[in-house]
């Protein structure tokens, strides 16, 4: 995979390389690399994508059991799928625009609502403020 802005890549020549009798040519796909996935562009919309993804797929189902579960169980589910996944890797985030930031904050939005609702035993509504739960 080359890693280079557009013009950088353009300038390129989508050369392969041959080892032995093996003809490798370079990706255009996002691969993944140590958890974390990354394009030829190097801005990581797809990694927090995937993330984002994955984090909202944990926190349905914990929020279809979340009745059944006490205060603790919840607490260690929520960090051990969700909170745990937004904080992998996070050092890659630094400098990102906000713009990009957002869908994190909406994961670890929506995984405070869902313990909020567990640990007060009330409906914290999707339209009420984040701060005060968070």
């Amino acid at each position: 995979m080359f890693i280079g802005t557009k013009a950088q890549l353009q300038k390129i020549k989508r050369a392969s390389l041959t080892i032995s009798e093996s003809i490798i040519s370079p990706s255009t796909e996002p691969l993944r690399n140590l958890g974390a996935w990354f394009d030829c562009h190097f801005n990581l919309n797809f990694n927090i994508t995937k993330t984002c993804r994955s984090a909202f797929f944990h926190l349905h189902n914990i929020r279809h059991i979340r009745k059944y579960l006490i205060i603790e169980s919840a607490e260690k589910l929520i960090h051990a799928f969700i909170t745990s996944r937004l904080d992998y890797c996070n050092s890659l985030l630094y400098g990102l625009p906000y713009c990009v930031l957002t869908k994190l904050q909406r994961v670890q939005n929506a995984a405070a609502r869902v313990l909020y609702k567990l640990m007060i035993n009330m409906i914290a509504p999707w339209f009420c403020h984040i701060t005060p739960i968070l």
